[in-house]
């Protein structure tokens, strides 16, 4: 097995040197298993050796579909290990850098004060720290300002990794942008990388084009099977807007008003008739020919052109248009579009810019909002402007205020400054909030906007806390009127095997380093269950020189999610039970199952004790022994 190159960049002496780690003698637990060391697996071998630092990986499956690299860290948010992915060209320039990864160590007390670029190729990598003052701090310009300065105007040429103007106030939200539109943001990734540098740009100088020779036949196939879809121009994540937010059979699932309703009236803004009038173009990964990445523009004073191109996700729009309570001022294609500019204007643009996780900033605004009506958060804590308690949410311009308080150096408002860490730090400066945040509980992150279904709010149980998770909201099953405990009893098992089949499948992807929605083509039937009967994966990773048999991947794919497990409990995390959750779960939940809170919240705690049951035995299985 081939080694892997390491690029050790030492942030505080402003030096770096080139490392190779041999996977076949490793420094690690006997009962560790990296037989696959890339993407999540490399991050987290990387971090066991140093946790304080910042790691970036890539998987081994160059010129394919669906690449991604990886972002590793410890998460300022939930405290335990984190793995952003992200598109964009990061990939390709690592391969083309001759590195398998590059990792930040020795990290600055405070922000640093240089960006960092890489260049050449292994043994001749060169590795640069410049001060530069006129760096902007929108994250947004930050990027525009790096392409013309380091890749001569060809934004092609290299990939940008930038921070905003929320990393420099050290706000806990702040995420990882690469390419300006893809984003390493839910763990606090900007939070990490702040005390390392300002920006990093990689630069290789070679372009690789996408090479399918050799590649069996069904994987393009399969890839228009299944990803086709994505790329249409009234498709994306966007659509599960309208679908969970207006259900034609008032079935809504789609949290709003801070959780408490479901269903949202402006939720066809996500349908086919707004996407076909608003969407100027499509994206996507470098190699990869599904381009599921729409986007429009907006008109803009920091790009070249006077125009920049922003992305239309399911979570940010659910985030701040449902649960903060947008509303046009008329049930009109024309007045939905001039929302839709208004917000991309006085929200989104000032949001990007910061560089802060758009979820968390949306949903925190969201309690706020309740925390103010409710008398927890003091009329003393928040700017003048939020004192009328009754017209805060819809308001586009009082979001707007906020997002300008928190562009400034002067904090003057307890309140509006816990914004920037996300909706859990409400409840932790002001603990008569804790059943008011849209959160899992303590050391978790904003909802994502599913709630379907119990277990969609099992997310802390994963090997990290990710909204992409193994994708637990499409766990099968429901919950029957008047379940008697053994009913549930003989329910709940098959969800949680479910949950931990897609888990595994997970982590497969993951370690791959590759997209979620290519990975799928290594499924039975696209379900992101179970590998294909096919062994499809095997046979490509076996053009990719690497041999192995479908038993060997699911048995890696198991002994690393007990050793992931193992190490969030290394770093503080234990299994809450329904007690830790916020209350706002259970009443957000009982809409969508049809039983009371008080009943969701004892057959959580029947899930969680089936969770912890199944766990333990895997964990067991792979020598490591569950502390619950």
């Amino acid at each position: 097995m081939s080694k892997r190159f390491i690029l050790k960049i030492d942030a505080a002496n402003r030096s770096f040197r080139l490392e190779d780690i041999d996977p076949a003698n490793l420094q690690k637990d006997a009962q560790e298993d990296y037989s696959i060391l890339w993407g999540e697996s490399l991050a987290q071998y990387l971090l066991r050796q140093n946790p304080d630092d910042f790691v970036i990986t890539r998987g081994p499956l160059t010129r394919f579909p669906a690449n991604k690299s990886t972002v590793g860290y410890i998460s300022p948010l939930t405290g335990v290990p984190h793995y952003s992915f992200v598109g964009g060209n990061s990939f390709r320039e690592v391969w083309s850098l001759g590195l398998d990864a590059v990792v930040f160590t020795n990290p600055l007390d405070d922000m640093a004060e240089h960006y960092v670029t890489v260049s050449g190729h292994v043994p001749d990598v060169q590795v640069q720290f410049i001060s530069d003052e006129s760096l902007p701090r929108g994250q947004r310009s930050a990027y525009y300002h790096l392409v013309s300065k380091e890749l001569d105007g060809h934004a092609l040429w290299g990939s940008i990794f930038t921070l905003g103007s929320g990393a420099y106030h050290g706000y806990l939200s702040a995420n990882v942008a690469v390419e300006a539109m893809y984003h390493a943001g839910r763990g606090g990734a900007g939070a990490v990388m702040r005390k390392f540098t300002r920006a990093l740009v990689l630069h290789s100088g070679k372009r690789y084009a996408f090479d399918p020779e050799g590649l069996p036949s069904e994987v393009f196939r399969r890839l228009e099977k299944y990803g086709s879809r994505l790329g249409c121009k009234d498709a994306g994540t966007i659509i599960k807007l309208a679908a969970t937010g207006k259900d034609p059979a008032g079935k809504n699932t789609l949290p709003a008003w801070n959780a408490t309703q479901l269903g949202y009236p402006m939720a066809e803004i996500g349908g086919a008739e707004i996407l076909l009038a608003t969407r100027e173009g499509k994206a996507g990964c470098y190699w990869c020919p599904v381009t599921c990445r729409h986007y429009h523009t907006m008109p803009v004073d920091y790009a070249p052109d006077g125009v920049d191109l922003f992305l239309d996700d399911f979570e940010p729009a659910y985030a701040v248009y449902a649960m903060l309570g947008i509303m046009a001022q008329k049930d009109t294609e024309g007045a939905k579009i001039r929302m839709l500019k208004e917000v991309d204007r006085k929200i989104f643009l000032p949001i990007e810019q910061s560089g802060c996780d758009v979820m968390d900033i949306g949903i925190a605004i969201a309690a706020l909002y309740e925390g103010i009506s409710k008398d927890i958060i003091p009329l003393s804590d928040v700017p003048e402007f939020l004192h009328n308690k009754e017209s805060n949410f819809g308001s586009i311009e009082k979001v707007h205020g906020i997002l300008e308080l928190l562009e400034t150096d002067d904090h003057e408002y307890r309140a509006i400054r816990c914004l920037g860490d996300g909706p859990q730090a409400l409840a932790d400066a002001y603990p008569e909030m804790r059943d008011s945040v849209f959160t899992c509980g303590a050391k978790t992150l904003g909802n994502a906007g599913h709630c379907n279904k119990l277990w969609t709010f099992l997310m802390p149980f994963s090997r990290f806390f990710s909204h992409y998770s193994a994708q637990i909201y499409k766990v099968s099953g429901n919950i029957p009127e008047n379940p008697d405990q053994d009913t549930l009893q003989e329910l709940f098992p098959s969800v949680i095997d479910e949950m931990f089949q897609r888990e595994y499948f997970s982590i497969l992807c993951n370690t791959l380093s590759c997209c979620a929605f290519g990975f799928i083509i290594f499924t039975e039937g696209g379900a992101g269950v179970e590998l294909s009967h096919d062994d499809l994966l095997v046979k490509v990773l076996r053009f990719y020189g690497i041999e192995t048999t479908r038993e060997e991947l699911m048995r890696f794919a198991q002994n690393f999610w007990a050793q992931s497990i193992d190490l969030k409990i290394k770093h503080g995390w234990q299994p809450p039970d329904a007690d830790q959750f916020p209350y706002r779960v259970f009443e957000a939940v009982s809409q969508a199952i049809s039983h009371p809170p008080e009943k969701c919240k004892e057959m959580m705690d029947l899930l969680i004790a089936e969770w912890k049951r199944q766990a333990k035995q895997i964990m067991s299985k792979y020598g490591y022994e569950a502390q619950w």
